[in-house]
């Protein structure tokens, strides 16, 4: 029977995770996933491991694969060992091998049952150019009928890219987005009740706060270290080219993201950076077949698309299947600030949250990122 296997794969030179894909594959028992990639910038570079889940299992955090042993190949001669930097996150040193354009490159894994894997050898392309990347304000209901917490207006983030002959129309895109946001952990309250059930609410700030409650007043004796935070998002849905939409090797106006003109996002500004990448056609296929997945995946009685079981072969016969990708990608970045004053009208305050901001968000940190 067909069960839905929930990947969430990492944007691994990121380090972080992004929404589950859900890939709809013919096997019932739960197989290790494959999630990396080489590319022309300064390592290092990641390979996650993780178990397979079925859908009805409702597990929908990765159940991480530890103890393998994994390399990465060049044609040239180069290898390295990655080191488990972390439960099924294997990592090689930032002064190890180095991607680089015209070569190929795969990636060898060795399970704890000592069974042996391997990649299809992948050639890192050059990649064209981001030209531009801009924002425009969509308005779909007046100002005075909009919801700040939940609203119907936002931007819409175009790229403009050249597309190099060698990459044949296939290109992938990465987005990294972050927002800071304000909370306010001082003033949590608690109720304090008496002995003939009536209650009274009292201050009860978190720690973390500053504010500590002494003889029953509130007072501020530290500085605030979960007030203010900084929360990084990413692409839910693979974003790759549509060979439509190249002409005479430009891409025009090509829609990367979305950005509600929420009072939480746009509490100060929003940060987008777009990472191109190049692609083989057998990379591209893979995460062009998890996007109609995903983009289908609301309607159970849908044909599936093709099963999207990547570039990842025992090296024995009879073994059990890996699934996954490990590929090598040419990466060029451009990002852009979107300001709350771009938004053409007044946005209310940002909403009272009376807890720490570091609990309100996955990804979240209180340390401002060094491009704010």
């Amino acid at each position: 029977m067909r069960v839905l296997l929930i990947f969430c794969f990492g944007l691994v030179m990121l380090d972080s995770c992004i929404t589950p894909f859900d890939l709809e594959l013919s096997a019932s028992e739960s197989q290790v996933v494959v999630d990396g990639i080489i590319t022309d910038q300064p390592g290092p570079y990641t390979v996650k491991l993780y178990n397979s889940a079925s859908l009805d299992r409702q597990i929908f955090t990765p159940s991480w694969y530890t103890g393998a042993t994994v390399w990465i190949f060049d044609d040239a001669g180069n290898s390295e060992q990655l080191t488990e930097t972390s439960e099924g996150t294997y990592q090689t040193s930032p002064s190890g091998i180095q991607g680089v354009i015209g070569r190929k490159y795969y990636v060898r894994i060795i399970t704890k049952d000592e069974e042996a894997y391997e990649s299809e050898p992948e050639e890192l392309l050059p990649v064209g150019e981001i030209e531009n990347l801009y924002h425009e304000f969509e308005q779909n209901v007046p100002a005075a009928a909009e919801n700040f917490s939940n609203p119907k207006n936002g931007f819409s983030v175009y790229v403009d890219a050249s597309v190099l002959p060698e990459q044949k129309g296939y290109v992938r895109w990465r987005t990294t987005q972050v927002f800071e946001f304000k909370t306010y952990p001082e003033s949590r309250t608690k109720r304090v009740y008496r002995r003939d059930g009536s209650y009274t609410v009292v201050p009860d700030p978190f720690p973390c706060s500053g504010y500590f409650v002494r003889q029953g007043r509130l007072t501020r004796e530290n500085d605030c270290t979960c007030c203010d935070c900084w929360t990084t998002r990413y692409e839910e849905i693979p974003l790759v080219s549509d060979e439509a939409f190249v002409k005479d090797g430009k891409i025009t106006r090509n829609k990367i993201a979305y950005v509600p003109a929420s009072r939480r996002l746009f509490h100060k500004k929003y940060y987008v950076k777009v990472d191109q990448l190049s692609v083989s056609k057998k990379v591209f296929d893979f995460w062009n077949n998890i996007k109609k997945q995903k983009l289908n995946g609301s309607d159970l009685f849908q044909t599936p698309p093709p099963d999207s079981k990547g570039n990842i072969t025992a090296l024995r016969e009879g073994a059990k299947p890996m699934l996954g990708i490990f590929g090598a990608s040419s990466v060029k970045t451009r990002s852009i600030f979107i300001e709350k004053e771009d938004i053409p009208y007044y946005v209310t305050p940002i909403d009272t949250l009376d807890y720490g901001c570091t609990e309100v968000y996955p990804r979240t940190t209180n340390v401002r990122p060094s491009f704010w």
